[in-house]
């Protein structure tokens, strides 16, 4: 009795390993947590991260990551990016938000569980 409940224990400790995109994406939530505060505080993020062009090839659990949909949005929301970086003080905002929602559109066609979490992130 005792071998089968630290075999539970030790089935129970192994962690959970996130897809690629999974921890693509946990790292772009933080930066846009970092943007939006930037944000509210009258300055424009002007570094797009490299590693967020990824996003494309990225390896991920769910199977509809990588269709047509998914590709073209994913291509949006990079231009999304962009344009916020190149975005001024009075309508950076805007671009931010315009750059949330488009996270959300994918999520709610591919994956929807992060979409409450994702809804924090917009500026009111």
């Amino acid at each position: 009795e005792e071998l089968k409940a630290s075999t539970k224990t030790k089935e129970a400790s192994i962690m959970y390993e996130p897809s690629e995109l999974a921890t693509l994406m946990l790292d772009m939530y933080e930066a846009n947590q970092d943007w939006k505060a930037e944000i509210l505080k009258g300055n424009v993020p002007k570094d797009f991260p490299e590693k967020y062009k990824q996003m494309h090839g990225a390896k991920s659990v769910n199977e509809n990551a990588g269709g047509e949909f998914y590709n073209a949005t994913t291509t949006v929301y990079l231009k999304t990016i962009e344009d916020l970086t190149l975005a001024t003080p009075e309508n950076a905002k805007e671009k931010f938000n315009a750059m949330v929602n488009d996270c959300l559109q994918c999520h709610q066609e591919i994956c929807p569980g992060p979409i409450p979490k994702i809804k924090k992130l917009i500026i009111e």
